[in-house]
């Protein structure tokens, strides 16, 4: 599942989970084939666990219920 959020101070979020039992190949969450996420660089600001505290992004192999929320931007 993706979702990316515009919030009113500009700042951008991308959620990246995956819910099924079969692992994914290895990706890149911030180069999805989704609208919106190219542009500025991203920061990991979470991670679920079974995410090595080592990974900040780039690719990546999600396993059940695995998930990463990535931010950029805003007047924060």
């Amino acid at each position: 599942f993706t979702a990316l959020r515009h919030g009113p101070d500009g700042q951008q979020l991308l959620t990246v989970t995956h819910m099924e039992g079969v692992e994914t190949p290895d990706f890149d969450p911030t180069a999805l084939p989704i609208a919106g996420p190219d542009g500025a660089p991203w920061t990991l600001v979470l991670r679920t666990p079974g995410i090595g505290s080592d990974y900040t992004g780039g690719p990546i192999v999600l396993r059940d219920s695995m998930g990463l929320v990535f931010t950029r931007g805003g007047s924060g």
